[in-house]
């Protein structure tokens, strides 16, 4: 009803002045004996009054109409205000979990090679005509498998759900995997010409469930980003999708 109203108004604002003028024009064909009746003020007058009246509350009227429109326009800039603000925060999300995901891959390729039990066999094999040169090799190589151990490491403390979970069998075989690495360049280092079969066989079996646990985590990681990317997430549903504390 009350949008039928205000959709109607000027129709309505105009018939009700013709009706007005119309009541008035009768009241003052009608003769009256009672004095008292009749009126002090002319036609004109009255009408002139009325008008005045009437324009004011048009004014009133037009006013709080004015006032109700600005009001809804600025809720809506308001909301588009905030709707930008929150677009722009998400580009940036999106930006930092991006190179995250980048930066995470790089670490467990490198890591995954500096302690491939192929890498190490072959870095031995390219230096084993002398001992001094098998031992400078694990050197170097022990060197690079600490430094890749690190970087995967630090990437890794950024999960805050994994660095938290002591039982994740993904913290497990990084740890194990890289004690094997380990353990066969020390054997290398201490015994070149001595036999490393036991130690290789560790490690491969090492690597293998380290490579297991490493591609289900990141498939894991790689739908966190998809969702972010592809769905229409606000911005408590993206902090809740990737907790950092």
């Amino acid at each position: 009803m009350k949008q039928w109203v205000n959709k109607h108004m000027i129709v309505m604002w105009v018939f009700s002045s013709i009706i007005y003028a119309f009541i008035i024009h009768c009241l003052y064909s009608v003769y009256l004996e009672n004095t008292w009746f009749v009126a002090k003020w002319s036609a004109g007058e009255i009408l002139t009054y009325a008008s005045t009246v009437s324009l004011g509350l048009l004014a009133v009227w037009q006013n709080q109409k004015f006032q109700r429109e600005n009001d809804k326009a600025q809720e809506r800039l308001e909301s588009i205000i905030k709707h930008a603000n929150e677009i722009a925060i998400i580009n940036k999300i999106v930006e930092y979990e991006t190179e995250n995901m980048h930066r995470l891959r790089h670490a467990f390729d490198n890591f995954s090679q500096a302690c491939d039990p192929q890498t190490i066999s072959s870095q031995y094999a390219n230096n084993r005509t002398e001992v001094i040169n098998i031992i400078s090799a694990m050197v170097i190589a022990e060197q690079k498998l600490d430094n890749c151990f690190f970087e995967l490491g630090r990437e890794l403390r950024a999960d805050m759900q994994l660095k938290k979970n002591d039982e994740a069998s993904l913290k497990k075989t990084f740890k194990d995997y890289y004690i094997f690495g380990k353990k066969l360049i020390t054997k290398l280092q201490q015994e070149p010409l001595e036999s490393f079969e036991k130690e290789m066989v560790q490690l491969a079996t090492a690597r293998d469930a380290f490579i297991k646990e490493r591609e289900r985590y990141l498939v894991n990681q790689e739908n966190k980003l998809n969702k972010l990317l592809y769905e229409d997430l606000s911005i408590d549903e993206i902090k809740l999708l990737y907790k950092r504390n």
